[in-house]
């Protein structure tokens, strides 16, 4: 009587590495979905916009506060609220005209999210800080940075909260860099798109508001 000789079916060499990927693809989602989430459901929530009312309010030590945790946590993983904090950490530096540190933050944010909403903000954010820091070679540099950027913004019709402060910042940075070039009817065209397409940032849109007053109000001002 024969023996039949028995070989594994590939079909179930195969089964443990497909439940090995499954296995490893569901612990990737819960582990995204956790860091989205901040260690916490209410995290995302409350620390990050915490933390832009604390900006707008201009209480730049309770910015810090309120994201160090994320930031020297999640640094470089992508969570959307640990990268959302680094912006806020570098915009509070930055207000503070703590040059160094921001410069540094922002870099690192630039470096650790290529290619995502969160680079150009490092990118805009550098820009700022090129503007504050004065000087043509500056304010050529500030050009620079926000080029691409302010492109983008007339290609992107419905952008998503993050790319819409993005491009709130660039605007409104882009109307100081033209006030500094003494072009004040460009600049006031700059500041009238921060307050008509960009909302998600009360404060800067005030801030916007303030400048188009101003602007409209000078007599040396002329909109074609």
């Amino acid at each position: 009587m024969a023996i039949l000789e028995m070989k594994p079916s590939p079909r179930c060499v195969l089964w443990p590495s497909a439940w090995r990927l499954i296995a490893l693809t569901t612990a990737n989602q819960s582990l995204n979905r956790w860091l989205a989430s901040s260690a916490s459901p209410d995290m995302r929530h409350w620390r990050t916009v915490k933390a832009r009312q604390l900006l707008e309010a201009g209480d730049w030590a309770g910015v810090e506060q309120a994201v160090s945790g994320l930031v020297t946590q999640f640094k470089g993983l992508p969570a959307a609220p640990a990268v959302e904090a680094i912006g806020l950490l570098a915009d509070a530096q930055l207000a503070q005209k703590n040059l160094d540190a921001a410069r540094g933050t922002y870099q690192m944010l630039g470096a650790a999210y290529q290619g995502t909403a969160y680079a150009e903000k490092s990118s805009v954010g550098l820009a700022r800080l090129a503007l504050a820091e004065g000087g043509n070679a500056k304010l050529l540099e500030a050009a620079k940075r926000l080029e691409p950027i302010l492109a983008a913004s007339a290609t992107t019709l419905l952008p998503d909260p993050a790319r819409q402060r993005v491009f709130a910042d660039a605007w409104f940075a882009q109307g100081q860099l033209l006030e500094a070039r003494e072009d004040k009817a460009g600049a006031l065209e700059a500041y009238c798109r921060v307050t008509a397409l960009y909302p998600l940032n009360p404060a800067l849109v005030s801030q916007a508001a303030a400048r188009v007053k101003s602007l409209r109000s000078d007599a040396t001002v002329f909109v074609k």
